[in-house]
């Protein structure tokens, strides 16, 4: 079986969780993902494992603070139930 690198198993978790690469930076050490039924952007930094997610109206930007780790679902899925909550509460 065939060992996945750091920046394909970010991209594996990030489809799992329904988002999907918009765009990356040169190296490679970060990535912008789009999710695909909610307007809702995803930042993770490869090598630390940060995250943030943001959702953008006109100029107004509302975005979490960097937070960790990616990889773990519990704390990722808390940090995003959240941030849903205040962009449908604004829309």
């Amino acid at each position: 079986m065939e060992t996945l690198t750091e920046q394909e198993q970010v991209i594996l978790v990030a489809k799992e969780r329904g988002y999907s690469v918009n765009m990356f930076s040169g190296d490679r050490s970060w990535y912008s993902f789009m999710h695909e039924r909610f307007p809702l952007n995803l930042q993770v930094y490869i090598e630390s494992k940060e995250f943030e997610i943001s959702h953008m109206r006109g100029n107004i930007q509302i975005t979490t603070t960097k937070c960790g780790s990616f990889m773990n679902d519990e704390h990722f899925n808390r940090i995003e139930r959240e941030i849903r909550r205040v962009v449908f509460d604004l829309l």
